[in-house]
């Protein structure tokens, strides 16, 4: 397996180089250095020189261990020479100093529809500082309203603040994830003053025109909300699947059925080349079939986890070819390879990562788990049905649990929960994905050449897309239980690798295994149900409504549980690792953390904590008054939404939040000064943050965003300070002095418990 060991040592290097700056060509220079020494010791090993010990073959190769310093270096140096320049003619330059530039340059992606607004991607060829014009090479990214309309290809020009995609460092993944795009700047503000059609034949603005006529074909032959379920499927746009059907994938751990990655590659890989070999023989099946790989990648976007399945299905085929038997774990790393020598940053792809581990586990676990099962259900299956059996449960449980084995750090890491509706949810939807993407493939094809045809094929695969969202919405409605958990640590993630890497290798540690698998995975299964009913019985709704104040680095935020268990949490303070053990402490752990996030949009501290506290938040829906003004700070609240795949929502004056069993969270004010909500239920009323000239509020209790009530005549039963350090007045609690503030209530009493 010598690409594996190529691969791991580029990697390393890649990763070492993250960390380390130095000048790049420090990195050329060591490599080519490490190079002449790797070739010297197979020379010396040639002439048997006593220094040729030191051209030993790594395990499972006849790759000398020498050559893995070179290949380090090798991709410490791809990955430093990547990265963009700084010089006082670049662009990044003059990012983050507030000057406005004038770029000109062509659409080099489709636009990415989000909500209202549009995010487009320009290859710049040159911009304008001041008086002053350079040259450049650097791809841009704008956020533009949706009503703007641009094709890949259109040179535009463009003026706005450049802003690196580094600053803050708020949403790392998200900045990571646009450097393996190679895009390290964004245009604040961009104001489009010029477009100019495409000029000239491009394959892949044919390919994406194609796309967007089969967008609206998909919208034409296909009711909704089916049409967005397809269109994800197949085409790779998102923004046609309405928030409550993302969230209930989501939900249901089914978010990788809408989103192109391997799985569509290897359906429309075997069915290409089943075809192709029939129709045109087997060298020129596998041409057309290849071809059709990397032209579908283009279509979709080219997308890490799409490239790397790509390369892995074209390879695949070239083996067969070739009659060489295929190692799974050498193709995976020759994938891996070729990726990280023309683009380093994707190695910090959250999907890149996903897809290789997800893989990974499919070749180390996939056909043991099926053997096993035969051999245990063996006892009790005659032998005629056995193997149709093991293939079924093979295909659609086995191998998503191998796929879970390798990606469950990766997925603790970087979402903090493990949805065990997954379980329940992908053996009932994954049968029904390869017939629903053939047959929508085809009525799209088919709908291009002859409308009524294309119509024929759309109604036999309507009920496939119909299943799936019955499915998946019937599995999200039971609200099955998702285990939140800490984020895992580097090392952890190391650590548990390095174990199943040994027990894949390893065959002492293998064999000693399996005497024990029995008996801990009989263990492993009590415990964790004895650890789920606790939680359960610990966690269940007492049909009372509690509301917690935060008291310290956290104060402003109110955390609401409703008497049937919806969590909404208002404001956020301007700390996200207080908010996060705050909320951590009072949320179930075996539930979405939170049903609502209401933040008030004028302090740009309390929206950057709450930007850096949505992946482990992960609120369903994310709400904004209409009085909401910090917009550099409302950018990057966008971005994590975005990431996340939550809409930002305008919270009006009269919205009303429905929180089960009649409690209501009421919009009551709103401006430039402040919000204010009334949470009611049964014979209970709270309001929160009143302003001071909402001298109108009747409430049982009063959030103060004061430092005292100041309406005489509308006294309330308790007055809660969040401001202010002097003696609390009569009645009222102050909460630097109390600490966190916890309230529960039956609809006609409350209580009120404090920290001190």
């Amino acid at each position: 397996m010598p690409f594996a060991w190529i691969a791991l040592a580029g990697a390393v290097g890649v990763m070492v180089a993250d960390g380390i700056h130095t000048p790049v060509w420090v990195g050329w220079v060591a490599s080519v250095v490490l190079f002449g020494a790797a070739l010297f010791t197979l020379f010396a090993e040639k002439k048997g020189w006593r220094i040729s010990r030191l051209a030993w073959r790594l395990p499972g190769t006849r790759l000398p261990a020498s050559f893995l310093p070179f290949i380090c270096l090798l991709g410490f140096a791809l990955y430093q020479s990547s990265q963009p320049s700084i010089a006082s003619d670049s662009l990044l330059y003059y990012a983050d100093r507030g000057q406005a530039v004038t770029l000109s340059g062509a659409v080099a992606e489709p636009p990415e529809m989000s909500g209202n607004s549009s995010r487009v991607v320009i290859s710049a060829r040159e911009f304008t500082a001041g008086t002053a014009r350079y040259s450049t090479s650097s791809r841009v990214q704008l956020t533009l309203p949706a009503s703007t309309s641009l094709r890949y290809g259109e040179r535009v020009v463009v003026t706005g603040i450049p802003v690196s995609t580094r600053q803050g460092a708020e949403n790392k993944s998200y900045q990571r994830s646009l450097a393996a795009r190679r895009i390290y700047i964004q245009l604040s503000n961009p104001d489009l003053t010029e477009i100019t059609p495409a000029s000239g034949f491009s394959l892949a603005g044919w390919l994406f025109d194609f796309r967007d006529r089969s967008l609206g074909l998909v919208k034409q032959i296909f009711p909704a909300p089916e049409s967005g379920l397809i269109i994800g499927i197949l085409l790779g746009p998102r923004g046609d699947i309405p928030a409550e059907i993302y969230q209930a994938f989501k939900d249901t751990g089914t978010s990788h059925l809408i989103a192109i990655s391997g799985f569509n590659m290897a359906v429309l890989a075997g069915f290409v080349t089943s075809l192709c070999l029939r129709l045109l023989g087997k060298w020129r099946g596998a041409a057309v079939t290849v071809s059709a790989l990397a032209l579908y990648s283009v279509l979709v976007g080219g997308s890490a986890s799409v490239v790397r399945a790509a390369i892995m299905a074209s390879l695949s085929i070239l083996a067969a070819l070739l009659g060489r038997k295929q190692a799974g774990v050498n193709t995976l790393c020759l994938a891996g390879t070729v990726m990280l020598a023309f683009n380093p940053a994707v190695l910090w792809d959250v999907g890149f990562q996903l897809s290789f581990t997800a893989t990974l586990g499919l070749i180390w676990f996939g056909n043991p788990l099926t053997e096993n099962f035969k051999s245990a259900a063996g006892r009790w299956l005659p032998s005629a049905c056995l193997e149709k059996t093991a293939r079924i449960v093979g295909d659609y449980l086995l191998l998503t649990l191998a796929a879970q084995l390798t990606t469950f750090p990766l997925l603790l890491y970087y979402f903090h929960q493990l949805p065990l509706a997954s379980l329940l949810a992908n053996p009932l939807v994954l049968p029904a994905q390869p017939p629903l993407m053939i047959l929508t493939g085809l009525a799209v094809l088919l709908g291009h050449v002859w409308l009524p045809l294309g119509n024929l094929v759309a109604w036999a695969a309507l009920p496939f897309a119909s299943y799936t969202l019955l499915v998946v919405d019937w599995l999200a409605g039971l609200r099955l239980p998702g285990i939140w958990l800490p984020r895992t640590s580097v090392i952890s993630i190391a650590a548990y690798y390095g174990l199943l890497t040994a027990l894949v290798y390893w065959k002492p540690l293998r064999e000693k295994m399996k005497t024990l698998f029995r008996p801990l995975v009989g263990l492993g299964l009590a415990v964790l149900a004895a650890y789920l009913a606790c939680l359960a019985l610990a966690e269940k709704p007492d049909g009372r409504l509690h509301i917690y104040l935060a008291g310290g680095d956290e104060q402003g935020a109110v955390l609401v549980a409703s008497p049937t268990g919806r969590y909404v949490l208002l404001g956020s303070g301007d700390d996200s690792p207080a908010l996060l053990q705050f909320t951590g402490q009072r949320t179930p752990r075996l539930a979405s953390a939170l049903d609502a996030l209401v933040l008030d949009g004028r302090d740009p501290a309390s929206l950057r904590a709450a930007a850096l506290a949505l992946t482990q938040l992960r609120p369903a829906a994310i709400y904004l008054p209409e009085s909401a003004a910090a917009a550099g700070s409302l950018n990057t609240l966008r971005a994590a939404a975005g990431e996340i795949g939550v809409e930002i929502q305008t919270l009006t004056i009269g919205t009303v939040l429905n929180l089960g069993d009649g409690a209501v969270l009421k919009t009551e004010y709103g401006n430039a000064a402040g919000s204010a909500y009334r949470l009611e239920w049964q014979g209970f009323s709270m309001a929160l943050y009143p302003p001071e000239t909402a001298c109108e509020t009747k409430s049982a209790l009063v959030v103060l965003s004061a430092d005292r009530w100041s309406c005489p005549q509308y006294q309330p039963a308790l007055s809660i300070q969040l401001a202010g350090d002097g003696q609390a007045e009569p009645g009222t609690i102050n909460l630097t002095a109390r600490g966190w503030v916890h309230i529960q209530t039956d609809g006609t009493r409350y209580w009120v418990e404090t920290e001190r």
